[in-house]
């Protein structure tokens, strides 16, 4: 089936990707939550992350130079958390879901993330934030990985 020049298929994947940086975008994120949250059987983390000198970044050295800033972080997320669990939230944010993992584990990956991109002199911002199943508000969740996000950028 073919609307306006797109097709569905390509039409619907434009809607649930960014295109930047492959891995899903926020609207895909607003879309499924719900349904991907119902597979924690204890607890979800939220990994909220900034790239740091984005805009320096593409005013020095060109758009080109901050995008392959933010396919690295990307490509790090989608590595550690999974796919279909990072998002692409916006301009510099990304967040990343864990289901049902361990804190101390959570935090191992995003010290490795935060290694693995200083070694091509990236820099980027966390903020980790857990929640039990059963006392999950995803608003309130985003907010506060947000906050811790901010709170490590000082």
């Amino acid at each position: 089936m073919v609307a306006c020049g797109l097709d569905v298929e390509k039409s619907e994947f434009l809607s649930e990707n960014d295109l930047v940086t492959g891995i899903r975008n926020r609207n895909y994120y607003q879309h499924e939550i719900n349904n991907l949250l119902q597979a924690a059987q204890e607890s979800v983390t939220y990994v909220f992350c900034d790239v740091n000198g984005l805009h320096e970044t593409n005013n020095k050295f060109g758009h080109e130079a901050g995008d392959r800033m933010l396919i690295a972080l990307a490509s790090e997320l989608a590595k550690s958390f999974g796919q279909d669990l990072s998002f692409r939230f916006g301009g510099d944010g990304f967040l990343a879901i864990t289901l049902d993992e361990r804190l101390d584990k959570v935090q191992a990956k995003s010290d490795q993330i935060l290694s693995n991109l200083r070694k091509q002199c990236y820099h980027v911002s966390i903020g980790i934030k857990p929640a039990k199943d059963d006392h999950l508000n995803v608003s309130d969740l985003l907010y506060q990985a947000d906050k811790a996000m901010r709170k490590s950028k000082e």
